[in-house]
């Protein structure tokens, strides 16, 4: 049976719109997922490991910072997006029920922008718990050493070909990297102010996780962020590739915020190597 014309076309029109949310979902948000990944399988091992190394005293001396830090990212993206707060606990140490904090909240399920918080809300204390360590080193390291882990790509620097993709890599790793030799600087190392920071990595590191419940959030919001662009698509794409070229301005921009991520994974990995040559506590 032949399809009509007509029909043809609003199928490849279809089409086209679902191929170039994919690729726009997967360019402004893949590397942050990729990266925010290795950093939830990296601060759960941080710790385990600091709790094997000082048992119980873990928390009093890290844990409750990394805890607060983690419900602090969960309220503020609540508050972004209209979601109504209606409990919140930052820490505890002593816990009935075996959790050690919580953010309650509600929201409006017809209302788009609080629908698609839950994603953002979900990953919070991933965005949040990144930026309090890399607002750290600024202050305690100095702003220089941040210069070029601050510098957006090029001007025209659109990414989507492979090569692009290899580029934008590049950009990252030099920009953390340089942030990284700072961070070994010898004078630093002898610095009161690198220590602090290490402390604050170590206590706000072991926060950047997700829990289940986390997860669950996300997965929902991320739902409705898809119907969104793809709406976005089918209502621009007949203009050109409307979307698409804001996309590639917002990424130009984003690479800041992977180099950053890319700096806390990289300390992140720095101080589990150091916690993992301390012997942990012999089990009884």
């Amino acid at each position: 049976m032949e399809v009509a014309p007509a029909l043809a076309a609003a199928l490849r029109y279809v089409g086209s719109a679902a191929a170039a949310t994919a690729a726009q979902l997967a360019l402004l948000l893949g590397p942050g997922l990729v990266l925010a990944a290795l950093m939830h399988s990296l601060s759960g091992f941080v710790e385990r490991r600091t709790s094997r190394v000082l048992g119980g005293a873990a928390y009093l001396l890290f844990g409750w910072l990394g805890t607060a830090v983690h419900e602090t990212g969960h309220a503020l993206f609540c508050l972004l997006f209209g979601h109504r707060i209606t409990g919140i606990k930052l820490f505890d140490f002593a816990p009935r029920d075996g959790t050690r904090g919580h953010v309650r909240h509600t929201f409006d399920p017809a209302n788009p922008w609080q629908q698609v918080g839950n994603f953002f809300i979900g990953i919070a204390p991933i965005l949040f718990g990144t930026l309090v360590i890399v607002l750290a080193a600024r202050w305690l390291l100095g702003a220089e050493a941040f210069g070029r882990m601050t510098e957006p790509l090029p001007p025209g620097g659109a990414v989507r070909t492979p090569g692009d993709w290899l580029a934008l890599a590049r950009h990252v790793v030099a920009g953390a990297g340089a942030a990284l030799a700072a961070l070994g600087d010898p004078q630093r190392l002898l610095a009161w102010r690198t220590w602090v920071f290490l402390y604050l990595t170590i206590a706000v590191g072991g926060s950047i996780s997700l829990s289940s419940a986390d997860l669950k959030g996300a997965l929902a919001g991320f739902g409705t962020l898809v119907f969104l662009v793809l709406i976005a698509n089918l209502a621009t794409l007949w203009l050109g590739d409307v979307l698409g070229t804001g996309v590639a301005w917002l990424v130009r921009w984003q690479v800041v915020g992977y180099a950053a991520m890319f700096f806390a994974l990289a300390v992140s990995a720095l101080v589990a190597l150091v916690m993992l040559a301390i012997p942990g506590r012999a089990s009884r």
